[in-house]
């Protein structure tokens, strides 16, 4: 790859990933080839419905999720209570809807966090090397080495039940993951021409980053936290299936998923309202996530 300059001297890149990414995003090709991409497409209309829904249950039913109804509980679905009542009479379809916000919620904050911070910590390794990158990488490994769940389960131990908890949980868990492909990425594109050229010609450090880096290597993380929202989805819902989440009588997938275990055989509509929510919306999230992979892989994008 060579390096273009410009009249002032600075040289510019040419675009890589991210670049691309952020310039077909603003043009038709992009959008043709997303909406072409059926992986992608089913992977949207999946989030848009749930976003929708999630935005406005009031638009598939009028109960409100907290509200009992003792003398109507665990009755199957029928045209008042479309997805039937759980065991203290509450609608499940509402309880579904405002479910889905707070997964949204926690998934999103979740992802935000951790990638925002691999993200940081993989650009200061692969730029920089060295100690830099030996010491880093090396706490990575640390987070690495213990399973996913696990890691979150000992956040939560150690901060105490909650939303707010769960989301630092999420986010802690999912550093590793965005730092080592930020860092992989960054070792790549620090070789190219045009950050040579840059950097022959005096520029700082951090000038280069922001004009040079950055741009071309923010383009993986991205998609690949369109990957990481179904598993931030999971872990999270598994936190309250374990009675380290959100506590009831919040309505939350995983929480209320484990309370209907004990009525499987009385009403099993809600454990298949409560288990078939998480697996649509996280294939929603899977299937959108290799969709973008496809799209903007660099292997492909024209």
């Amino acid at each position: 790859m060579t390096a273009r300059v410009k009249a002032s001297g600075q040289p510019t890149a040419r675009p890589g990933l991210g670049a691309r990414l952020a310039e077909a995003t603003t043009g038709r090709q992009a959008l043709g080839r997303l909406l072409h991409n059926r992986m992608a497409l089913l992977g949207l209309i999946i989030i848009v419905v749930y976003v929708v829904l999630a935005a406005f249950p009031s638009i598939l039913t009028q109960h409100d999720p907290n509200v009992q109804n003792l003398a109507r509980t665990l009755e199957p679905p029928s045209a008042e209570y479309r997805l039937g009542t759980d065991e203290f009479g509450r609608d499940v379809l509402s309880r579904v809807l405002h479910g889905a916000r707070l997964s949204f919620t926690i998934a999103g904050l979740a992802v935000i966090l951790g990638g925002l911070s691999g993200f940081a910590i993989g650009l200061l390794a692969g730029y920089f090397g060295g100690a830099v990158d030996t010491v880093l990488m090396r706490l990575m490994d640390v987070l690495l080495a213990m399973p996913g769940i696990l890691l979150a389960i000992a956040v939560i131990a150690a901060l105490g039940a909650g939303i707010g908890n769960v989301i630092i949980a999420i986010g802690i868990y999912n550093i590793p993951q965005f730092a080592r492909l930020t860092r992989s990425t960054v070792l790549g594109v620090k070789t190219q021409d045009f950050v040579l050229a840059s950097r022959s010609i005096g520029s700082s450090a951090p000038e280069i980053l922001v004009r040079h880096i950055i741009p071309n290597a923010w383009g993986a993380p991205f998609v690949f936290a369109m990957l990481r929202f179904s598993t931030a989805i999971l872990t999270a819902s598994g936190l309250s299936f374990l009675g380290l989440g959100v506590s009831p009588p919040t309505p939350e997938w995983g929480a209320m998923l484990a309370a209907s275990r004990g009525y499987m055989r009385l009403a099993p509509h809600l454990v298949l309202a409560y288990g078939l929510a998480i697996s649509t919306l996280v294939l929603g999230f899977n299937a959108l996530g290799e969709g973008l992979r496809d799209v903007f892989d660099p292997r492909t994008a024209r």
